[in-house]
């Protein structure tokens, strides 16, 4: 399933990518986000069934284009990424032995100009569980996630009143309900990274972590705070200290912690670089 807006120059990768998968999925469908370019076309090009839907926002399109297909198992990826060979396969296997709630790969952090940046968190080769995700050592990205329709469906999809970090609170409401994931020992995930890509206005930042953690308060108050200050230091972290301030200040509590000096140390390097 794929959500695009205005990626004609990606979204044929990552459609490819998918059709590519030995065995091959029963479709592939994008939630084509009101694009003004030719993302539609691209996708189509590619082999894909396209949802053209009216502007809303990602998790809109994502949510349209699960529900628009069948299959017993949804694979998601963003229109700039793209799977390795076998991914399809290793996760589908996992599901087959041991029906956890969720199946990650750890993704390999990829910069638009090809550099490697290494995983996007451990390769387990194990089990993991909602505390872990609340932390920022395990947010793999959201084109590595595989689950079942019916845990899907069970926790209704991906919240769409959230304007970032969606990924993030499907992945706990699946652990949380439907019990324990998996995640592979190998990389199966490619995700191209941009710098700076997260918002850049403070205030939406907090707006949108107050609806997040609304959506999860069945968290013990303190996974509730690991997970608000990772949030806080992830946004920090792509923005000029004058802005990234306010929202470490929201984050005193858990100063002892290393990444509030790494969001410190980054934002005073984006500001005076």
């Amino acid at each position: 399933m794929l959500p695009a807006h205005n990626a004609e120059g990606t979204i044929a990768r990552a459609v490819r990518s998918a059709w590519e998968q030995e065995p091959r999925p029963q479709e592939v469908v994008v939630g084509d986000d009101g694009s003004t370019d030719g993302t539609a076309r691209e996708a189509e090009r590619a082999g894909a069934r396209v949802l053209r839907l009216p502007k809303a926002n990602a998790n809109v399109a994502r949510n349209a284009a699960a529900r628009a297909t069948r299959a017993d198992v949804l694979f998601f990826l963003d229109a700039d990424d793209w799977f390795a060979p076998g991914k399809v396969a290793a996760h589908l296997s996992v599901h087959g032995q041991r029906r956890p709630s969720i199946v990650f790969d750890p993704a390999a952090r990829v910069t638009p100009e090809g550099k490697r940046l290494g995983l996007s968190g451990p390769a387990l080769g194990g089990p993991i569980g909602w505390r872990q995700v609340c932390g920022r050592t395990y947010w793999y990205g959201g084109s590595t996630a595989s689950v079942r329709r019916e845990t899907f469906e069970a926790v209704g999809g991906f919240r769409e009143e959230l304007s970032s970090q969606q990924d993030l609170d499907f992945w706990i409401r699946v652990l949380h309900r439907c019990g324990e994931g998996w995640v592979l020992p190998s990389q199966h995930t490619f995700w191209l990274c941009h710098p700076g890509s997260l918002s850049h206005n403070p205030h939406g930042v907090l707006e949108n972590l107050e609806r997040l953690l609304r959506g999860l308060e069945f968290l013990p108050r303190s996974d509730a705070a690991r997970l608000r200050s990772h949030v806080l230091f992830n946004a920090a972290d792509n923005l000029p200290l004058g802005s990234a301030l306010p929202l470490l200040a929201r984050a005193l509590d858990r100063a002892y912690d290393p990444r509030f000096a790494k969001a410190l140390f980054r934002s005073l390097r984006r500001t005076f670089r």
